[in-house]
C-alpha cells in the first residue's frame, strides 16, 4: 500500500513537474527576442547581434565618413562604429534561441489550456503568440542568411540584416530618391530602417524631398558654374584681346557674387604672379573644387545629419523646415550640423515632439529653453515674441512666464512706452522669484487702471524712468517691497473734493491720486496752490458776492463793486470750473508726481536701512549715491556690517587717524612687514601737487575718510562698486591699515582718477590699475598722468622707506575679503625715485616733455 502510494506520488510529482517546466517560459521569451535585436553580418559569415543607444556625434560622424557602398572587402566594423556589439549568433546560438522559442510557445499553450478563473485575458495570449509566430520566421530567415553567407552568396541587404519585406520596400522607395545623391546616401537609409523602422525612415525620405531636386538649382552652386563657364571664355579672350577690358568684365562679375561666397572659395580678381590667363585658369579650378566640396557637403554629408538624428531622437514628428535649410544650404563641414546637434542634445527631455512641431513657427533661440517653456504650457505665440526679442536665457520661472511679460510690455506699447530688447532683457532679469513677479504683476495693474489712453512723448518718457529707474530696481535690487505696495495702495484720506462742486469721478481720482504722491514726498499742501485756488474758485466767488451785495443793498456800492458783482455771479456757477481742463492738466503731472514721490521712498528707506546697521547717517550718504549704499548694507553679512560699524564709530572719534585705533588692525601696526616702515608717513601722507604742463596741475592726496573709501569703484564703474561682485573689497581697502587709496584731482576739485596701493607681506609697496577719467583714445594723456602719479608714489615709497615691488600680494588681516587685480610694473622713473637716483636719460625725458616736478 505504501509502495504503491508512493509510486502515484511520484507519478504526480512527475507531472507537475512537467506542467511547471512548461508553463514557466518567462526566462526563455527574453532569450527568445534577442533575435528580434538588430544584426550586422560581417564578411566572414559571423551574425553580431548589437544594442544600445548609439550616440548622435559619433554616428553623424560614421555616416559621414561613409563614401562607398558596404559589402565584401569593405567591412563596416572599425574603430569608429558607433553601435554596441552585444554577442555573436552562431549556428549553436540560433539552435538555443530556437529551443526558447519552442518552450515559450509550449507555455503559452500550456496556460490556454488551464481553467478560466486562472487564465489571463486571451487577446495578451493571442499577441504573444503572434510573436512567436513572427520571431520563428525571423530565426528561419536568419538560419537562411547564415547559409547563404556561407556559399558567398550575400543578399543585398550585406552588412545590415532587414527582412526580406523591408528589404522590397526600402527597394522601392529608394528608387524615388534624388539622383543627386549618390550611394552612400542610399546606405544612410539603409542605417535607418535597420536600426528604427519604418516610422524613421518615412522622415528621413520626406526631408530628403526638401532638398534642392538637382545641384544647379542651388543658387550659389548656379553661380559658381556660372563663373567657371565665364572664366572659361575670359581665358580664350584674353589670347586674342586687350586685357583691361577682360579685367574689368571680370571684375563686375566677382562684385556679382556675395561677398561670402567670394570669401570661401577665394575668388579674388588678381593673384601676385600670374597673367590675366593663369588667373582665369586659376578661379575655373577654385570654382570647381568649391562645387565639389559644395555637393559632397549638401548631398552627402547633410543627409548624413539627418539620418542620424532620426536614429537617435527616437520621434515620429517631421524634421523642422529649419533644419533641413540649414543642413540643405550649408556651406562647410561644420556649419552643417549645429542645429541637429542641438536637437540631438533635447531629445530625451520632455517637450521634444513639441519643439519639434512648433520649431518652425518660432524665431531663432536656445533650443533648450524654448521646449522647456512649450512642456510647461507656453504657446508658439508667445516664446516666438520672446525669441523675437532675445529674451530666451532669462530665468523663466512659475512667476515670471513670457505670456505675461509679452502681455505687459504690449500694454505699454499701446499707450506709448516702448523699450527697446536690450532694455526688456535688463529690466526682467532683475525678477528672479516668485514674489518679485508677484509685486511685478501688482505694478502692471496699477499702472493699467490709470485713466490714460495714450501718454504724450514727455509722460511716454517719465513712465520709462519710473519702471526703468524706480520701479524695477526697488523689486528685484533693493528690496524695498512693502513700501513699494504703500506707495502703489492710495490712501482714503487724501480725498480731494470742491465745496459744491461735484467732481468727475476721473478727476477726483487723479487728483486724489497726486495728493497721496505729495504727501508720501512730504509736501505740506496735498495739493499746489494754483489748484487749491481753482477748485475753491465758486465758494470764494460766493462770500465776495453775499458781501458785495450787501453793499449794494445799502446803496454804498461803487460802479467797480456793480462790474464785480456780475463777473462773480458767472464764477459761481458749478460750470465755471473747466474740469476737462483740469483733469488733463492733472494727468500730465502724475506721472511726474509719483516718480517725484517713490524717489524720496527709495531715498528714506535706503538711509533708514543704513541707520538701521550703523546706527548714524553720515552726511556723504544722504547726498551721494543712497540707493546704492541701502543695496550695499542689505548684501552685507553680519561680520561685514559689524566692520563697517567699527570703521565709523573709529573715525567719529579719532577723524582721519581711525586707522589706528581698529582692533583687526592692532597686530600689523605694532609688527609691521618692514622694520623701517614710517606709519606716520604710510597712514597719513601730505596731500600733493603735481604739475602736468605750464598752467595746469594735479592735486594727489589719499583718502582719509571711510566714504570717499567706500566709493573707489563706485565713481569709476569697476568692479568694487557698491553694487557689483567685488564691493566688499572696498570695505576692506577702509579698513586694513596695509592699503591705502590715492585720488586725484582736478585744479577746481572734480575727480579725475585713483590708484590703489599696499604694503607687501615683503615690505614693498605694491601698486595697481589706475583708473582715469580720461577718454581711452587720448592714450598720450592717460600715459602721462599714470606716470606722473607712480612717480608720486616712488617719491612716498621713498619717504616711508620701503623700495617699490612689482610681485608679492599685502599680508591678509583677519580674513577680509579683498579682491587682487594684479600687480603693475613701476616705471623707470617711479623706481630710481624711490632708490634715490635719477639717471640723466629720466631728466632729459622731463626737461623735453616740459613736466617739473
Amino acid at each position: 500500500m505504501t509502495a504503491s502510494k508512493h509510486r502515484r506520488g511520484s507519478k504526480r510529482e512527475r507531472v507537475t513537474t512537467k506542467h511547471s517546466r512548461d508553463s514557466d517560459y518567462r526566462r526563455h521569451r527574453v532569450m527568445a527576442r534577442s533575435i528580434a535585436g538588430r544584426i550586422l553580418v560581417r564578411d566572414d559569415g559571423r551574425m553580431l547581434v548589437l544594442g544600445g543607444e548609439p550616440d548622435f556625434a559619433k554616428l553623424a560622424t560614421w555616416l559621414r565618413r561613409l563614401k562607398t557602398t558596404p559589402g565584401v572587402g569593405n567591412d563596416v566594423l572599425g574603430d569608429d562604429f558607433p553601435f554596441l556589439v552585444e554577442g555573436e549568433l552562431t549556428e549553436h546560438a540560433l539552435k538555443v534561441r530556437g529551443l526558447a522559442l519552442h518552450r515559450w510557445r509550449t507555455g503559452l499553450l500550456a496556460e490556454q489550456k488551464q481553467r478560466r478563473a486562472t487564465r489571463r485575458q486571451a487577446k495578451t495570449l493571442n499577441a504573444e503568440l503572434r510573436e512567436v509566430d513572427a520571431l520563428q520566421t525571423r530565426l528561419e530567415r536568419l538560419f537562411d542568411w547564415q547559409r547563404r553567407v556561407r556559399r558567398n552568396d550575400l543578399p543585398a541587404g550585406h552588412p545590415f540584416f532587414i527582412d526580406a519585406d523591408s528589404t522590397v520596400a526600402l527597394a522601392e522607395r529608394l528608387r524615388s530618391l534624388n539622383p543627386a545623391f549618390d550611394d552612400a546616401v542610399r546606405w544612410h537609409a539603409c542605417v535607418v530602417v535597420w536600426w528604427s523602422g519604418g516610422v524613421a525612415f518615412d522622415r528621413f525620405l520626406e526631408a530628403l524631398s526638401r532638398f534642392p531636386g538637382e545641384p544647379d538649382q542651388a543658387e550659389d552652386l548656379s553661380q559658381l558654374k556660372s563663373l567657371a563657364a565665364r572664366c572659361v571664355v575670359f581665358e580664350k579672350r584674353s589670347r586674342t584681346e586687350r586685357n583691361r577690358q577682360i579685367r574689368h568684365e571680370l571684375r563686375s562679375v566677382l562684385k556679382e557674387l556675395p561677398a561670402e561666397l567670394r570669401s570661401t572659395a577665394k575668388l579674388k580678381l588678381r593673384h601676385e604672379g600670374k597673367n590675366l590667363e593663369q588667373n582665369c585658369r586659376l578661379l575655373k579650378q577654385r570654382c570647381d573644387e568649391e562645387i565639389a566640396a559644395r555637393i559632397d557637403i549638401r548631398y552627402r554629408q547633410a543627409p548624413a545629419i539627418l539620418a542620424a538624428l532620426c536614429v537617435c531622437d527616437g520621434s515620429s514628428v517631421r524634421l523642422p523646415g529649419r533644419l533641413v535649410r540649414d543642413v540643405s544650404t550649408a556651406r562647410t563641414s561644420a556649419g552643417c550640423g549645429s542645429i541637429a546637434e542641438g536637437l540631438a542634445g533635447q531629445s530625451a527631455k520632455p517637450g521634444y515632439d513639441l519643439l519639434l512641431r512648433h520649431m518652425d513657427e518660432i524665431a531663432p533661440a536656445s533650443m533648450a529653453s524654448v521646449q522647456r517653456l512649450l512642456s510647461e504650457g507656453e504657446t508658439a505665440e508667445d516664446l516666438d515674441w520672446m525669441a523675437r526679442r532675445e529674451l530666451d536665457d532669462l530665468n523663466w520661472h512659475d512667476g515670471l512666464k513670457p505670456c505675461w511679460a509679452r502681455r505687459f510690455f504690449e500694454m505699454l506699447e499701446r499707450r506709448g512706452v516702448t523699450f527697446s530688447d536690450g532694455d526688456a532683457y535688463r529690466l526682467l532679469s532683475w525678477i528672479e522669484s516668485a514674489d518679485e513677479f508677484q509685486l511685478l504683476r501688482e505694478f502692471s495693474d496699477w499702472f493699467e487702471r490709470l485713466p490714460v489712453e495714450m501718454f504724450s512723448p514727455r509722460q511716454a518718457a517719465q513712465a520709462r524712468i519710473l519702471i526703468e529707474e524706480l520701479v524695477v530696481p526697488v523689486i528685484g535690487q533693493y528690496g524695498y517691497h512693502e513700501m513699494l505696495r504703500q506707495w502703489m495702495r492710495r490712501s482714503r484720506q487724501q480725498r480731494v473734493s470742491a465745496p459744491g462742486v461735484p467732481l468727475k469721478t476721473e478727476l477726483r481720482r487723479s487728483l486724489s491720486g497726486i495728493a497721496h504722491f505729495r504727501t508720501l514726498a512730504g509736501e505740506r499742501d496735498p495739493l499746489p496752490e494754483s489748484w487749491r485756488r481753482e477748485l475753491t474758485r465758486p465758494v470764494r466767488a460766493a462770500s465776495e458776492l453775499a458781501w458785495l451785495r450787501t453793499q449794494a443793498e445799502s446803496g454804498s456800492a461803487s460802479p467797480h463793486m456793480r462790474s464785480r458783482i456780475q463777473n462773480l455771479s458767472l464764477q459761481t456757477r458749478l460750470e465755471s470750473i473747466d474740469q476737462d481742463k483740469l483733469l488733463r492738466k492733472s494727468q500730465r503731472a502724475f506721472l511726474a508726481a509719483a516718480s517725484e514721490s517713490l524717489r524720496e521712498c527709495i531715498r528714506r528707506e535706503s538711509i533708514a536701512a543704513w541707520e538701521k546697521v550703523v546706527g548714524f547717517v553720515p552726511e556723504e550718504v544722504s547726498e551721494m549715491f543712497p540707493l546704492k549704499f541701502g543695496q550695499w548694507v542689505r548684501l552685507m553679512n553680519e561680520r561685514q556690517r559689524s566692520m563697517l560699524r567699527e570703521i565709523l564709530d573709529e573715525w567719529q572719534k579719532h577723524g582721519d587717524d581711525y586707522r589706528r585705533h581698529l582692533a583687526d588692525n592692532q597686530r600689523w601696526l605694532n609688527k609691521p612687514s618692514c622694520p623701517s616702515l614710517g606709519l606716520d608717513e604710510w597712514l597719513r601722507p601730505e596731500p600733493a601737487w603735481i604739475e602736468v604742463s605750464p598752467g595746469r596741475r594735479i592735486r594727489v592726496e589719499v583718502s582719509q575718510k571711510p566714504m570717499q573709501t567706500f566709493l573707489m569703484g563706485q565713481h569709476f564703474g569697476s568692479c568694487l562698486s557698491l553694487h557689483d561682485c567685488n564691493r566688499m573689497s572696498a570695505l576692506t581697502n577702509a579698513y586694513d591699515a596695509n592699503k591705502q587709496v590715492l585720488y586725484i584731482y582736478k585744479e577746481d576739485g572734480s575727480l579725475l582718477g585713483r590708484q590703489l596701493v599696499t604694503i607687501s607681506a615683503k615690505g614693498t609697496m605694491l601698486g595697481y590699475h589706475c583708473y582715469l577719467k580720461v577718454s581711452s583714445s587720448d592714450e598720450k594723456q592717460r600715459e602721462l598722468l599714470t606716470t606722473l602719479v607712480r612717480d608720486h608714489c616712488g617719491r612716498w615709497a621713498k619717504r616711508c622707506g620701503v623700495g617699490l615691488g612689482e610681485e608679492g600680494e599685502p599680508e591678509t588681516i583677519a580674513g577680509h575679503f579683498w579682491y587682487d587685480d594684479g600687480e603693475i610694473d613701476w616705471p623707470d622713473s617711479a623706481k630710481e625715485i624711490a632708490s634715490g637716483y635719477v639717471s640723466s636719460l629720466t631728466l632729459f625725458r622731463r626737461f623735453h616733455s616740459g613736466v617739473r616736478v
